[in-house]
């Protein structure tokens, strides 16, 4: 998952759709301590 502001709603539905999939998710973000930080 790429988010410059790692906080988009639907980057990060997308992310824990994909994690309930199976799928591991790698985040590339430019803030620290953003949602997609945390989860990924």
């Amino acid at each position: 998952i790429i988010s410059q502001s790692g906080e988009t709603a639907d980057t990060i539905a997308a992310m824990r759709e994909a994690r309930r999939n199976g799928v591991k998710a790698l985040g590339i973000v430019n803030a620290i301590g953003s949602s997609i930080y945390r989860e990924a």
